[in-house]
């Protein structure tokens, strides 16, 4: 779905853009243009947040980096970490994939007791 700011049609994004390690939403302009933007880390606690990273991606789209969102939000242009280059990238993804899987199924396995025992 494409979107249209102040009447200039900007097309969607193909992709998401993966990058942020740490525990905090990320958001700023994609690029030096300033013509698209990104918002990255709205799980967990940055999904109740998610409205008002909305309005400030919207904001910043508009040229409007002196509204109160924008200037209030702690998470506009923060530093993220890079995902490394490939081929790093891509053994990062599986490794980090096959741990959570090993994990997975570590902790939904049936326990067994020996014969005789109880759960108490």
């Amino acid at each position: 779905m494409a979107a249209s700011v102040r009447g200039r049609h900007h097309p969607p994004l193909g992709r998401a853009v993966l990058g942020d390690h740490g525990p905090d939403p990320a958001l700023g302009y994609l690029g030096g243009d300033r013509t698209a933007v990104y918002g990255l880390g709205c799980i967990g606690h940055g999904v109740a947040m998610s409205y008002l990273n909305g309005q400030a991606l919207a904001d910043l789209l508009t040229g409007d980096e002196d509204s109160e969102t924008v200037r209030q939000c702690p998470f506009v242009n923060r530093r993220v970490i890079p995902w490394p280059p490939e081929p790093a990238a891509t053994a990062a993804k599986y490794a980090i994939r096959g741990y959570l899987q090993a994990e997975d199924a570590f902790h939904e396995r049936t326990p067994t007791l020996a014969p005789g025992r109880a759960w108490h």
